[in-house]
């Protein structure tokens, strides 16, 4: 779509009506359109967003990330998806993040409510409008290898200053450090790492679509980490 076009696109501070078949894409451009109003007390001038964020071995994405002065986990689940796969899915959210929060409907609302901890927090996308049920609350500490997945091996050597970790591989590295440091600070250190990745993505998306978002711009706030030989 031609972002000229301005009365085709979708303006951050106008979330469109209420669409029964909106996908969770759809939803996740609505959702970041009522973060940058304000919403969770969301700030766009210090916090970031990252989207499609892989975790757990790789083997998991997180629909959004919020990383503000913790890190907040979303999983959006909308008509169009099956509640199946959220089975597989919160254990690893919930040993990973230590903030975790799905973003559903009516129609899938009371079995995420069932099946999520108290410490989930659950947003309800209705009528164009999206709805706290029940807020996300920091629970135990993340477990140290998923947080080490989110460093690279230059971030491991510097961050914990193991030059002669440059002789083992990128996995071996991040069994020492697990075997060796707390983790508070792992934790510490992911957060950082990872507010300064996607908040340089998330000021370039802010600039790119100025006031305008489109689906394909989600592409702007998906970091990728390189991949690093063993």
């Amino acid at each position: 779509m031609d972002r000229g076009n301005k009365a085709g696109a979708r303006k951050y501070y106008n979330i469109p009506y209420y669409n029964m078949h909106d996908t969770a894409e759809n939803i996740k451009v609505k959702f970041i359109g009522w973060l940058l109003r304000g919403g969770l007390s969301f700030s766009a001038a210090a916090d970031a967003i990252g989207t499609e964020v892989l975790f757990s071995r790789n083997k998991r994405k997180a629909d959004l990330l919020l990383i503000s002065k913790s890190i907040h986990a979303f999983e959006i689940k909308s008509d169009r998806d099956t509640i199946k796969k959220f089975y597989a899915q919160l254990p690893d959210y919930l040993q990973t993040f230590p903030r975790f929060s799905v973003i559903t409907t009516p129609k899938y609302l009371k079995q995420v409510k069932r099946l999520a901890p108290n410490s989930t927090g659950l947003i309800l996308f209705e009528s164009g409008n999206f709805y706290v049920k029940r807020k996300a609350t920091t629970k135990t500490k993340p477990r140290k290898d998923n947080l080490l997945m989110f460093l690279s091996k230059a971030d491991l050597i510097r961050e914990f200053k193991t030059k002669s970790g440059r002789t083992l591989s990128t996995q071996a590295l991040r069994n020492r450090i697990e075997d060796r440091e707390p983790t508070s600070k792992i934790y510490l250190v992911a957060l950082k790492l990872l507010r300064e990745r996607y908040r340089n993505l998330f000021k370039l998306f802010m600039r790119d679509t100025e006031g305008i978002i489109l689906r394909d711009d989600l592409r702007g706030l998906t970091g990728k980490i390189e991949k690093i030989s063993p």
